[in-house]
């Protein structure tokens, strides 16, 4: 018999779903790059909450990794991030997985964003920067 218990446990269960999965859009501006970040469960009424959607071209979309850097910022799909001095990669979404891929011709190497040591992995820009 489901008591009040669980089916608070359930919807607490649901709750965290839809706010686990979360994207950033990027829009191209005259000032740059407009960022805004929606959660899965609102993109079908995206057109309502976002309020340079029919003005704005988008740049890009891409998807939060559920992990942030050792300063607290969300790690999004196209980051780039240094985990130790000298070694820099970027995040990239692949066969179902966060990649952390190093961008040195002769390593290439290919790592899940959990095999990081995220306490001492820093954002230090992005593919969609203009820098």
């Amino acid at each position: 018999m489901n008591t009040e218990k669980d089916q608070n446990k359930a919807l607490n269960k649901a709750d965290v779903s839809k706010s686990a999965l979360k994207f950033e859009y990027g829009f191209n501006s005259v000032n740059g790059i407009v960022k805004k970040q929606y959660y899965l469960h609102e993109i079908p009424n995206i057109k309502d909450k976002c309020d340079v959607w029919n003005v704005l071209p988008i740049v890009y979309v891409r998807q939060f990794t559920g992990f942030k850097d050792k300063n607290g910022i969300e790690i999004y799909e196209g980051d780039w991030i240094s985990s130790a001095p000298g070694y820099c990669s970027y995040v990239k979404f692949k066969d179902g997985a966060f990649l952390s891929i190093y961008s040195h011709p002769e390593d290439g190497e290919e790592l899940l964003i959990t095999d990081l040591h995220l306490p001492y992995v820093e954002i230090v820009g992005s593919v969609y920067d203009n820098d």
